[in-house]
């Protein structure tokens, strides 16, 4: 009997048993958590290195008569 795709606890049309597909599932959701972390905290290194130039233009403007 096929309840919502399934058929013996198998996808149906697939011979992949549901439970490695649902342990799958949960490690691809923990890899994407980590990338998510990853690009925030890349974000946040950007952010860091672009407020640093902007310091360093305005200094060296400063430096250089140019006040802005």
């Amino acid at each position: 009997m096929t309840l919502n795709g399934f058929e013996n606890e198998t996808v149906v049309g697939s011979n992949i048993p549901v439970d490695v597909i649902r342990r799958r599932k949960e490690q691809l959701k923990r890899e994407i958590q980590e990338i998510r972390e990853k690009i925030a905290q890349c974000e946040v290194e950007m952010s860091i290195i672009q407020s640093h130039n902007n310091t360093s233009h305005y200094v060296y403007s400063i430096k250089q008569g140019k006040r802005k």
